[in-house]
């Protein structure tokens, strides 16, 4: 375990995209490319703020998914079918109609999991804290103080950005 001033002053730090989510589009070709597109894009109006080709160079499948610009208040409101709806609304108008047929779609969102949603499988990617926090920006630990070793201190503290502070504390991570 953590010494406890290092574990009590990571339950001050949020954890830095506990509360994103992420949408994926599988389609039978990646058709964006024979029309000479990227698969990437960036919006401040849709439900995606940024859109990635994830698919394999001559794989069997065209893959997009994007990280949500939507916080996780918004997300609940609208529901997974909405924002199934409004994702492929966006991607049929960025990548063109084909986009709104999919294969199959995911949502994974992120602040389910844990003590602040309903992930019945025991992961800890987010917290309550998190989820009211709701980080727009990656966390600073040298602000910090209970999280900083003196050089002589004969001490060794690994910080991840992956785990959820509340976790840490309790040996879960």
């Amino acid at each position: 375990p953590l010494p406890p001033r290092i574990a009590s002053g990571l339950r001050g730090v949020g954890t830095w995209m506990a509360t994103s989510a992420k949408f994926f589009a599988v389609y039978s070709e990646p058709f964006w490319r024979q029309a000479g597109l990227s698969g990437e894009g960036f919006s401040g109006d849709g439900p995606l703020g940024e859109v990635h080709d994830a698919g394999q160079e001559g794989g069997a499948h065209g893959v997009l998914f994007g990280f949500f610009r939507l916080g996780p208040s918004e997300r609940r409101r609208v529901g997974p079918e909405g924002l199934r709806e409004r994702c492929l609304a966006q991607l049929a108008a960025m990548f063109g109609d084909r986009a709104d047929s999919p294969l199959t779609t995911h949502l994974e969102d992120w602040s389910c999991e844990g003590p602040s949603g309903d992930d019945e499988q025991g992961r800890w990617t987010c917290t309550q804290e998190d989820v009211r926090r709701e980080l727009r920006g990656h966390p600073r630990y040298s602000t910090f103080p209970a999280l900083l070793l003196p050089a002589d201190s004969g001490e060794v503290a690994v910080l991840g950005d992956g785990d959820s502070a509340a976790a840490v504390g309790e040996g879960r991570a």
